[in-house]
């Protein structure tokens, strides 16, 4: 190839200045035959670019190889990126894709071949999570009090004089009361997989008979996460989790996640799931620690997160674990959580027969 090329330049370079010529057929025949043979190169070259392949080997920062093979004229690194998430299973992660020892960053749009992958690759491996956070409001800063971190704005306060600060067990948040809510700066959107990431606080009074933790834009239209009458749900499929109540939760603060995918939904309690329910809340959401209409305010919280991916039961271990929570891994540990748990709700039960009858009934006016 290099061979046909030198050749065809060596011959065409007189006549590549734009000068006049003179005309004979020796010279028109021979330029034709260099144009047509510039076609074919430029068509064959075109297609061993595309032929072109290699086994591409980044290793991570543990010193593991992912391999996968790939075409460098032709594939993007995001392409390579997302080749390799595939074949190694790299489910809910963040990957990036680094020259040498990592210092530089390889770009989405950028061809492969635009790097030197003579030299050995680094990929970094980030939390899926991190990066498709789409909304964090952590309630801490009493000067900027509805800052949202995502968008870098603040969320508008809807009758302030009833939201109030918490400093309680070594955790900053806020207390929703009355009507009292806070509306996003821009809406969120909950589509195909979602998860949602909060700290509540113990005990919750169940006499109040709906807690709304996300709302619509639009009155009562997606509750996406609810509290009714101590049980978690999502209010606009009426489903809850059914043998499990915020009654049994210990005094102090406790993570909730809520992870929605495939149409199901998830709910975990300090980094343990509680079970599962088909149906899944999908749709914008505008309104935080109450409905849209003011109303059903949810009470305390902390460092409330929405990412726009399903966390995995790892990674919501991961956000129990920030706020100082010993989330048990084996199976022991769980069962061992899950006995205390039941006692809990068990000792609860029996000095809460007699009040469980005052709750009052719903109201469908209301919600």
């Amino acid at each position: 190839l290099k061979q046909r090329l030198s050749a065809l330049r060596a011959v065409a370079r007189p006549h590549l200045d734009k000068s006049d010529v003179p005309f004979s057929h020796e010279v028109a025949v021979m330029l034709r035959e260099i144009a047509d043979e510039s076609a074919s190169l430029k068509v064959y070259a075109e297609e061993r670019l595309k032929a072109l392949s290699m086994d591409l080997a980044p290793q991570g920062l543990t010193g593991k190889e992912y391999p996968v093979q790939v075409r460098p004229a032709v594939d993007t690194v995001s392409a390579a990126k997302r080749d390799i998430c595939k074949q190694h299973e790299l489910k809910n992660c963040g990957v990036q894709l680094c020259t040498g020892d990592g210092s530089v960053v390889m770009q989405d749009m950028e061809l492969l071949m635009d790097y030197d992958l003579s030299s050995p690759l680094t990929i970094i491996l980030t939390d899926g999570l991190t990066e498709r956070l789409l909304a964090r409001l952590k309630f801490d800063d009493l000067a900027n009090f509805g800052f949202e971190e995502v968008s870098q704005e603040t969320a508008r306060l809807n009758n302030p004089d009833e939201i109030h600060p918490v400093d309680t067990l070594g955790r900053n948040g806020v207390d929703f009361q009355g009507r009292s809510s806070a509306s996003l700066p821009h809406h969120i959107e909950l589509g195909k997989e979602w998860t949602v990431s909060v700290w509540i606080l113990a005990p919750i009074d169940c006499n109040q008979t709906f807690r709304d933790l996300l709302d619509s834009p639009h009155t009562q239209q997606l509750l996406a996460v609810i509290i009714d009458r101590g049980r978690l749900g999502w209010y606009n499929s009426r489903i809850y989790i059914e043998d499990w109540s915020v009654r049994d939760l210990s005094e102090g603060w406790h993570h909730l996640g809520v992870v929605g995918k495939d149409n199901v939904t998830t709910y975990y309690i300090d980094g343990l799931s509680i079970g599962s329910k088909a149906g899944q809340a999908k749709g914008k959401i505008a309104t935080v620690g109450g409905s849209v209409g003011h109303h059903e305010s949810w009470g305390v919280m902390s460092d409330l997160r929405i990412y726009g991916v399903a966390a995995t039961d790892v990674q919501i271990g991961n956000l129990a674990t920030e706020g100082g929570i010993d989330v048990p891994t084996s199976p022991e540990e769980i069962a061992a959580a899950w006995q205390t748990t039941v006692a809990n709700r068990n000792q609860a039960a029996a000095g809460d027969d007699s009040s469980s009858s005052s709750h009052s009934e719903i109201d469908s006016d209301s919600d």
